[in-house]
């Protein structure tokens, strides 16, 4: 357990990035969420890891990602959210995607209360999840990942876990050459 004065300070912490997560941050709030962050440069996140919080220890969780322009990846916005209902998985998941010049468009699941699903209707793929519908679906679920307010580090400390001995094989990138100032 650890304690960080801002987010900045939490996140200067992983002092690398890798392909697969060497760093893990559980990020405490002032909402019913709890925030999971890796230092991965792929931002891909760990989807997985959602899962088997949901199956295996009844948390919901919501897996998301979105960026408008190129990153690491290709444009797009994606999130799974999962809860257990009388002991039964439940997933809604909705993506855009670009796979090169093609913008792809699929959901599972019944819609959420939260979600604004006519966007889902939109002609453009690419208009029907971006990274503005994902903020605000995050804000009506009652998370805020972008404001520092959100957070409770200066209340609680954050859970830190390392990876002690990483294989070679795994891509180490500096901070800096990931992170822009």
């Amino acid at each position: 357990w650890f304690r960080y004065a801002d987010l900045d300070a939490a996140f200067s912490a992983a002092t690398e990035f890798a392909n697969v997560p060497t760093h893990y941050l559980l990020l405490p709030t002032h909402s019913n969420w709890t925030v999971l962050w890796t230092n991965s440069f792929l931002c891909d996140g760990y989807d997985s890891l959602c899962h088997c919080l949901t199956v295996n220890y009844g948390m919901t969780s919501i897996h998301w990602n979105a960026h408008d322009s190129a990153t690491t990846t290709q444009p797009g916005a994606t999130f799974t959210h999962r809860s257990l209902v009388d002991a039964t998985l439940v997933e809604r998941s909705v993506y855009v995607a670009q796979n090169d010049g093609k913008w792809l468009f699929g959901q599972t699941g019944s819609p959420l209360q939260e979600e604004d699903s006519e966007c889902y209707e939109s002609p453009r793929k690419r208009d029907r999840l971006n990274e503005q519908q994902l903020v605000k679906l995050l804000e009506r679920l009652g998370a805020m990942p972008w404001t520092e307010s959100f957070y409770a580090l200066r209340e609680q400390p954050c859970f830190v876990l390392k990876r002690m001995a990483a294989p070679p094989t795994i891509i180490r990138r500096a901070r800096s050459a990931v992170v822009s100032a």
